[in-house]
């Protein structure tokens, strides 16, 4: 799983078949089958971000029956992958990485600090996904399909088929696309 979480504006990211505006504030959310790529606004002025990577393993007996805290990473059907937050919920989430990498750093010798670590992981993807609920099924956030439509398909063939031939030439034959538009 993986929180990405935008400090600067400028450029895209691509997750599976769309693509996302890049603004400051913007969270993004990602399971590991999302394909996903940014391009920065230019090259001179990279974006800046916070990335956290963790494994669904390590929140699961936090989760119950009623409440799965990977919830917002898994049901994608109707999902946006970008929650474009306002300075105050920026401020509150920049707050809870912070405590979250005092507790998983070497120089953090703290009692219990790995399950301090879990607990902060664990308070911030309540926060996410309570912001993701409030906008489940909305389309209010500026996303363009339109260009990947294509390329979606072959994206799901090759996670699907990833132990087979993908050569492009044999990728072209399955999809009727030529090799160099693939």
């Amino acid at each position: 799983m993986e929180i990405l979480l935008t400090l600067s504006d400028g450029g895209k990211m691509y997750i599976n078949n769309a693509v996302y505006p890049i603004r400051r504030g913007s969270l993004f959310v990602m399971n590991n089958m999302d394909f996903h790529r940014s391009d920065g606004a230019s090259d001179e002025q990279p974006y800046q971000f916070y990335a956290i990577n963790f494994d669904a393993d390590e929140v699961s007996g936090v989760s119950t029956a009623g409440f799965d805290l990977t919830s917002c990473f898994l049901d994608h059907r109707n999902f946006n992958h970008r929650y474009q937050l306002g300075e105050d919920q920026l401020e509150r989430l920049l707050k809870q990485i912070k405590k979250l990498d005092y507790y998983l750093s070497p120089e953090c010798s703290d009692y219990g600090k790995e399950v301090y670590g879990k607990i902060c992981l664990a308070e911030m993807l309540i926060h996410i996904n309570a912001l993701y609920e409030s906008t489940k099924n909305e389309a209010s956030l500026p996303r363009s399909k339109k260009p990947l439509d294509r390329i979606f398909p072959v994206v799901q063939y090759i996670q699907e088929h990833y132990a087979e031939d993908l050569s492009l030439e044999n990728l072209a034959n399955t999809f009727f696309i030529s090799k160099s538009q693939l």
